[in-house]
């Protein structure tokens, strides 16, 4: 097994930036709808995802990490919510996939909510390194993006980050 991603700093530097980025994606919806302009927001998850390529190098490949994994454990919240906002619109989408996801188009995030819940198959071998997952997320929400949905971007990085905060209070 490789290395598990995110010393106390990190995660740490990864919240303040994640908090930022949400509370931009926040504020236009605080706006009427035709005064709505996402790039500030979209340039916040920016900065998430170069955070997270250094916490990730020399592999520089968080979004290839198995979802529900040892590795990525700590980072995963950050994963979820860069993918949902931002593209690098490259390499994210490989011609085939190993498994089926069902979306359910009525979630009120597009279809988004199954990816958050679903953790990447166990692989062995060459394999588990593999991850599909945050890549699949990430061309999904890239295509409700380019559709305008931001609405439901939003509701899905709203989920992410309460589930996240119930998985936290339950540890305690």
């Amino acid at each position: 097994m490789g290395k598990v991603f995110g010393t106390d700093k990190e995660v740490k530097s990864l919240e303040h930036i994640a908090d930022d980025a949400y509370s931009k994606l926040e504020e236009e919806f605080k706006k009427p709808e035709e005064d709505r302009d996402f790039s500030l927001a979209e340039n916040a998850y920016k900065e998430l995802h170069k955070q997270l390529l250094k916490v990730v190098q020399p592999s520089n490949a968080y979004r290839t990490l198995n979802k529900g994994g040892k590795r990525a454990k700590r980072i995963e919240k950050f994963i979820l919510q860069a993918v949902l906002m931002y593209n690098p619109r490259a390499g994210m989408h490989p011609p085939s996939y190993t498994f089926d996801i069902k979306e359910d188009p009525n979630d009120g995030m597009g279809g988004l909510k199954v990816y958050i819940d679903t953790d990447d198959t166990k692989k062995t071998g060459e394999e588990a390194e593999k991850g599909e997952i945050f890549r699949r997320l990430q061309h999904r929400a890239t295509e409700l993006r380019d559709a305008g949905r931001y609405d439901l971007i939003f509701n899905t990085e709203t989920y992410v980050r309460e589930k996240e905060k119930y998985k936290s209070s339950a540890v305690k």
